[in-house]
């Protein structure tokens, strides 16, 4: 995409009318001539957990996309991979607000059955899932999980402030188990440790493994 064309876009999709300037704690941000070499349309930024979501044209693969960057982990929104910048516009219109709010600002509100009746939020945590965990700190809560992708959820994340270092807590929903990965420098990594079939065994495992999770990751 020319530099002419990617700067027609925003004015075309009439973004400053259909993308507002904060979403919960999100908050829109101006963008730089380094953006537009980009090709970024937009970027919002929550501040808290240094956490961003990008809208942007993918010169690789010739696509618009969405972009949700927790830190130690980046998913792309599938309702938004789009290669057609009018069909682009019009989803942002239709969708984005709401998908935002969903995953991210209202969360505990919009689980599927399986994550719903897992009841995390009837739990206490406080002892298993401490807010600090060494020097990282817990920026997802199982009371308030965040959709990732393939049926996947986020139902506790650790990570420092400049999310180099972290540790994803996952249930997915199509194979009915808990597991976890690992950021080392903003390189991902499976481990096994974490791994269980209930809430009760995940708990359990949680409380016997997790510390030495941690300290092993921050030795690396």
């Amino acid at each position: 995409m020319d530099t002419e064309t990617y700067r027609q876009w925003p004015t075309k999709w009439q973004l400053d009318t259909i993308l507002p300037a904060q979403i919960g704690g999100f908050v829109r941000r101006d963008l730089t001539e380094d953006d537009a070499r980009n090709r970024i349309f937009f970027r919002y930024e929550e501040g808290k957990r240094n956490w961003r979501i990008e809208g942007f044209f993918q010169e690789e693969t010739q696509d618009f996309v969405v972009k949700y960057d927790i830190g130690v982990a980046v998913w792309t929104e599938l309702q938004f991979l789009l290669g057609d910048g009018d069909a682009f516009g019009k989803a942002l219109a239709a969708e984005f607000v709401t998908r935002v709010t969903n995953r991210f600002i209202e969360p505990a509100g919009h689980l599927p059955r399986a994550v719903a009746d897992l009841h995390l939020d009837t739990y206490e945590w406080e002892d298993i899932l401490p807010a600090r965990c060494g020097i990282l700190e817990r920026k997802i809560h199982p009371a308030a999980p965040i959709e990732g992708l393939n049926g996947s959820y986020v139902v506790g994340l650790y990570a420092d402030a400049a999310n180099e270092y972290g540790v994803l807590l996952f249930y997915n929903t199509f194979r009915d188990e808990f597991f976890a990965e690992t950021c080392h420098r903003r390189v991902p990594g499976m481990i096994h440790d974490l791994d269980a079939d209930t809430v009760e065994a995940w708990r359990h495992v949680l409380t016997e493994r997790l510390p030495a999770v941690v300290e092993r990751l921050l030795a690396q």
